[in-house]
């Protein structure tokens, strides 16, 4: 009898480890990080991860730091030297401010100074800020070969005339304005003025061919302008009900963006604030468009 009890206690207690292990288990699978579904059609998609925190407003007497959108005029310090922000615009890495010069300047503005703002040598001569047909004025800081390829692309898609101040800011983000285009310094330099990717460019080659009439050149600036802008309004078109903003976040993350996307060279994007800070650029060359 007391043998039956022994082997009675010692059941139990299997009974009772055996209960645990499936009970840590269980909690184990309820806890596990997902994986979204790749969007059909869309790039590589990554685990979500939460964007850095980057405020837009001043960010005077800060540290530089990527993924913030910085306005122009804030002062941030980076390697133990200070630089002033020459053009608003959302930081990603490779930007730090020794290596742009065309967004930092060494030093302080003192506070209340003038700040000028760089401008690439344009390509001819063009003046100060001009007016397009339909009455939108040049961004001073967009040069005036630019702003004539941007307003024609906009005439020739059928889109309003401040659909060009959209493009320039666009533009303004993915290379200042071709400042940024220094062989070397990213592996997408050769995506050209407006950023587009290879695959990209392939696959909207037959819509650039039917709209301006003849095949995409990559080597002609006039074109790099003309396929950003036309995938740009094909974004607020058909993806986006024409809201400027949304396009300007599919315009940089795709149709199909979810957050936890990467683009080709498998650097993360963030299109939420890539697209806050292209809105907010062109508003300040004067469109209004939501």
């Amino acid at each position: 009898m007391k043998n039956f009890s022994k082997w009675k206690v010692i059941l139990t207690c299997i009974c009772l480890i055996f209960l645990i292990a499936v009970s840590a288990d269980a909690r184990r699978r309820t806890t596990s990080t997902s994986t979204p579904t790749p969007a059909s059609g869309g790039g590589t998609i990554a685990t979500p991860t939460t964007p850095p925190s980057g405020g837009g407003g001043s960010s005077s007497g800060t540290t530089w730091a990527p993924y913030v959108n910085y306005t122009r005029g804030d002062v941030v310090t980076y390697n133990g030297v200070s630089y002033t922000c020459l053009t608003s615009h959302l930081s990603l890495p490779g930007w730090e401010p020794p290596n742009v010069p065309a967004l930092w300047s060494p030093g302080s503005s003192g506070g209340g100074g003038t700040i000028a703002t760089p401008t690439p040598t344009p390509q001819s001569s063009g003046g100060g800020g001009g007016s397009s047909s339909g009455g939108v004025t040049r961004p001073a800081e967009c040069p005036a070969d630019l702003w004539n390829y941007m307003t024609s692309a906009q005439s020739r898609l059928g889109m309003p005339a401040d659909f060009a101040l959209l493009i320039a800011a666009v533009c303004a983000h993915e290379s200042a304005y071709g400042a940024w285009l220094t062989p070397g310094t990213s592996p997408s330099v050769g995506d050209g003025y407006m950023q587009v990717q290879p695959a990209t460019r392939t696959a909207y080659a037959g819509m650039f061919s039917s709209t301006f009439g003849h095949a995409y050149d990559h080597n002609s600036i006039s074109d790099q302008i003309a396929m950003g802008a036309m995938i740009l309004k094909d974004m607020i078109v058909n993806y986006c009900g024409g809201e400027y903003r949304c396009g300007c976040l599919k315009y940089n993350g795709g149709p199909n963006y979810v957050p936890g996307t990467v683009d080709a060279y498998g650097r993360p994007v963030y299109a939420e604030q890539y697209a806050d800070a292209v809105m907010a650029t062109y508003r300040s060359y004067g469109g209004t468009h939501a």
